[in-house]
Order: C-alpha cells, then structure tokens, then sequence
C-alpha cells in the first residue's frame, strides 16, 4: 500500500522587535523576518519543519494545524 504525503506552508509575517541593545537601530527599526512552517503529513501521522520561535505565530500556527486537521485526516 502507497501512502500518499501532502505539504502544506504556513507563513508568519514579519514582527516587529524591541531587543533594547546598545545599537542604533536599522531605519526601519528592528523586525524578525516573514517566516515559513512546512506541515508534511501522512494518512495517520505528520511532521513540522521550522517551527515559530515567539509565542503570538506558535498560537496562530496552533489554530492553523488544527484548521487543517480538521480538513484532513493524519
């Protein structure tokens, strides 16, 4: 039996950030970049590529799993 894999990109824009750090910030003030989750998944089970690292795009992409999950069956 072949088992089929989808892939799936969830994206986190880019956040501004208060680093407090003894540079002069970039004009456009400091920002942690557009940020990418790849979700592979299987008929039973699924894997994350790249997870968020702040709390507020981990929430969202929490809400965005379970979303697709709901659409497909892991």
């Amino acid at each position: 039996m072949v088992e089929q894999l989808t892939l799936k990109t969830f994206t986190a824009p880019q956040r501004q950030l208060d680093p407090r750090l003894d540079l002069p910030a970039p004009e456009e003030g400091w920002t942690w970049p557009p940020t990418t989750v790849t979700l592979i998944a299987g008929e039973r089970e699924a894997i994350l590529v790249d997870t968020l690292p702040t709390l507020r795009d981990s929430h969202a992409l929490t809400d965005w799993i379970e979303a697709t999950a709901m659409r497909q069956r892991f």
